[in-house]
């Protein structure tokens, strides 16, 4: 492959990555396990959905730790 195609491939994972991510912040009620099954059922791995739910879940963290910074810092 040449770089012009590595790089066609990896914009191509990231912009899959990003729907998946979208289906799992719009369901957040489904288990991991059903999440995981549907993922694999359109073609990702078990490894790749993994890797987009820790990367939602760290948002997540991010932006209630970015919250609770911001009340406080309005109370000092």
């Amino acid at each position: 492959m040449s770089s012009q195609e590595d790089q066609e491939y990896l914009t191509g994972k990231l912009i899959a990555y990003a729907g998946l991510s979208q289906f799992f912040r719009s369901h957040p009620n489904m288990t991991w396990d059903a999440l995981a099954d549907l993922a694999m059922s359109a073609g990702y791995t078990e490894n790749e959905a993994e890797l987009v739910l820790w990367s939602n879940n760290i948002d997540r963290v991010n932006r209630v730790e970015e919250r609770w910074l911001a009340i406080h810092s309005q109370r000092n």
